[in-house]
């Protein structure tokens, strides 16, 4: 279901931890390899951080593929609240809430798209980002799905 984005962030009911994933050596599974290829991007992710330690990310773009994703993991950040301060953030009034296997997400952009950014609660200062591109415009529908696959698997 699609919800215009509150004035501001709804609480976060099931709060997820997901700090196992919170290494360099652990971001990318987030996505296992086999689900990145049943998603249509490059099987194996190229792990970096923050300099400063703020973030994780993982990056599974590839030449051959018409589809590329790119995530975030903020092991101590409220980086789903800020979605909901920053206009510059949401994407003015493409960007709204929905449910990503249960919890509160933010989408900025809409299909057709070829690119898309899904932001979405684990906890009070947890949170990731799942930024898609899609040579078919479907970016929107690829990062939601990606998100979902990765709430599943930090539930185990």
């Amino acid at each position: 279901m699609v919800t215009a984005l509150p004035p501001a962030p709804p609480p976060i009911g099931r709060p997820l931890d997901a700090s196992r994933y919170a290494t360099g050596g652990t971001v990318c599974d987030l996505l296992t390899d086999t689900q990145a290829v049943e998603f249509g991007l490059q099987s194996s992710g190229n792990p970096y951080n923050a300099s400063d330690g703020s973030l994780l990310t993982c990056s599974r773009n590839g030449f051959g593929t018409e589809r590329d994703v790119e995530y975030n993991l903020w092991p101590d950040s409220d980086v789903f609240a800020a979605q909901f301060g920053d206009r510059r953030r949401q994407g003015g009034d493409d960007a709204y809430l929905v449910d990503v296997a249960g919890q509160p997400a933010v989408v900025n952009g809409s299909d057709p798209k070829p690119a898309c950014l899904v932001t979405v609660g684990l906890a009070e200062r947890q949170g990731i980002e799942v930024l898609a591109s899609d040579g078919k415009d479907h970016a929107c529908a690829l990062a939601v799905a990606v998100a979902e696959q990765m709430v599943r698997n930090i539930t185990g």
